[in-house]
């Protein structure tokens, strides 16, 4: 009897052991997890795969590249060796006058009638903003994609589509980051070139986040007029005249100094939705100390402090107030997300 209670009591003593094991094993990988969701403010807390920017990027990517039309499907070539009769002519007079002689191409529709449907779910926003991935081949996917909503915005087809009014602002906002990157593309040659490295690969230039999430927004708000940024924003590329429009802040704090500073002596609502907003998508858009240092070669710590000073001595706080508020979670995101870089500054 005794040597079964000694056998039962080791047994117990085993599965305590075991059961200890156990919880000091998940205890360990809960402590890895928080730790690598702490270090990585990027990739969130979620581990379902199906809202991934990549993931979805890419479906997007694909589902544009099956409806994209050959190129040349809906264009009139003439053979150097033919002879051009009168019904040429009159074709060729049409076309510069902006008539339509060729008929209308299935393909083309479907293409342009498609893309307008992804831009609706906001499907280029997600493209825009994942321009500030860390993963290079992300952005590669999302310069592709961008390259195809291009080529449907500015379809003959497109043209036509008189349900998609936002068509020109969203084609704004798209030049201009073409622009953009071809000109950051052309510096970046020229100073391969003058260091000896032209021969290494060249990569999509990854954009600070809060210049990628600025565009973002900004390709949604240009789609509804009735959104009371959408003046602001609209005005903020409408004023873009170097390199034709080329959006010039691509590693920078866009529009932040114009629509937190140029309004802040107003006292009226429209000032006070342009300095929030500011602040909303500096908030979002600071994730690590690269996105800090952009905001500090505007003065932008600075900048909240004084203002944050401002408020408080002309009596402006009160508890219905949201601008002090979110004055203090900014300067919060700053020191938190900035890092070291952040805390010696």
């Amino acid at each position: 009897v005794d040597s079964e209670d000694d056998n039962a009591h080791l047994q117990e003593n085993d599965n305590d052991d075991v059961a200890s094991s156990d919880g000091k094993e998940t205890d360990n990988r809960l402590r890895r997890r928080l730790i690598d969701d702490k270090n990585d403010r990027w990739t969130g807390q979620g581990t379902d795969d199906r809202y991934s920017p990549p993931f979805v990027i890419s479906l997007v990517l694909a589902t544009l590249e099956a409806f994209n039309p050959p190129t040349g499907s809906n264009e009139l070539t003439q053979q150097p060796n033919e002879e051009m009769t009168a019904g040429d002519s009159v074709e060729i007079e049409q076309e510069a006058v902006g008539i339509d002689v060729v008929s209308s191409n299935p393909h083309r529709e479907s293409f342009v009638k498609i893309a307008r449907r992804l831009s609706d779910k906001g499907c280029i926003a997600l493209t825009l903003a994942a321009l500030s991935s860390k993963c290079p081949n992300v952005r590669r996917v999302a310069v592709a994609t961008l390259g195809l909503f291009l080529k449907a915005i500015h379809m003959q087809e497109a043209h036509k589509l008189k349900t998609w009014r936002e068509r020109p602002q969203i084609a704004m906002i798209l030049d201009s980051v073409q622009r953009g990157l071809v000109v950051r593309r052309a510096i970046s040659i020229a100073r391969r070139k003058e260091q000896g490295t032209d021969d290494q690969p060249l990569l999509v230039s990854m954009l600070p986040a809060a210049s990628a999430i600025f565009l973002g927004w900004a390709s949604m708000i240009v789609s509804r007029p009735s959104d009371d940024m959408f003046p602001s924003v609209n005005r903020t590329f409408l004023r873009l005249g170097d390199y034709h429009g080329a959006y010039k802040d691509c590693f920078a704090l866009p529009a932040f100094i114009s629509l937190f500073c140029g309004s802040f002596s107003e006292d009226n609502s429209q000032a006070r939705k342009e300095r929030l907003w500011a602040l909303q998508f500096l908030k979002d858009g600071t994730r690590d100390a690269y996105c800090y240092q952009v905001a500090a070669r505007r003065h932008v710590p600075e900048l909240i402090m004084s203002s944050f000073d401002s408020l408080v001595s002309r009596g402006g706080l009160n508890k219905a107030d949201a601008e002090p508020y979110i004055l203090l979670e900014a300067l919060e995101v700053l020191l938190l997300n900035g890092g070291r870089v952040s805390r010696h500054h």
